[in-house]
């Protein structure tokens, strides 16, 4: 199996197709460096990450598949990807947890944005590489939480304002494990679950 054919089967697979043109960069570089054997590994894939939340697989699952330890730097790089058209209105959880500790580093989610979207972007970019760089190297532990975007740094966080950046499945356990003091009416978001098949 050619890379082209193991995106193309991955997305066949999941129903859905990756828009991001720097997203499929990354991780084509990452399944050229780290991984042989693209028939077993796209098996590795489908068992891990489950189709329920109708997500793809990122360049996290594909890590953590392949049990590879990828350039810090290209993992920086997709998480800036990642984060970089979401509004600064609702809260987020980030799943990732250096990523997590980078955007915290600015204080709320809607001062990142604020930040991001400013006039010094590409300035922005570089001080979010460097840091998560840094920050992966020194191998941080961190607790996550979710972060207050506008809305939530004025009123407070509610549950059917956050927005999961990452794996839905993880976030949805950290939701509902580590982080229920820091939400209002936490079962409503839980009730918002979907069923596998809808």
């Amino acid at each position: 199996m050619e890379i082209h054919e193991f995106i193309t089967s991955i997305e066949s697979y999941y129903g859905i197709k990756y828009t991001s043109p720097e997203e499929l960069k990354i991780i084509t570089a990452f399944l050229k460096s780290n991984v042989n054997g693209l028939d077993k590994f796209f098996a590795a894939v489908i068992f891990t990450h489950s189709k329920k939340w109708k997500t793809l697989p990122d360049l996290v699952v594909f890590r953590e598949v392949a049990g590879a330890k990828s350039n810090p730097s290209i993992l920086a790089e997709l998480w800036w990807q990642k984060l970089l058209n979401k509004s600064n209105s609702k809260d987020v959880l980030i799943t990732d947890p250096i990523a997590f500790f980078v955007v915290s580093g600015y204080g709320t989610w809607d001062r990142y944005c604020e930040q991001r979207d400013g006039d010094y972007r590409e300035l922005m970019h570089k001080d979010f590489i460097g840091r998560y760089v840094s920050a992966m190297e020194a191998g941080i532990d961190v607790t996550q939480g979710v972060l207050p975007g506008y809305y939530g740094a004025e009123y407070g966080i509610r549950a059917d304002r956050i927005s999961i950046v990452g794996d839905e499945t993880r976030g949805r356990e950290l939701l509902t494990s580590a982080a229920p003091a820091m939400i209002e009416n936490l079962t409503s978001f839980i009730q918002k679950v979907p069923e596998a098949g809808e």
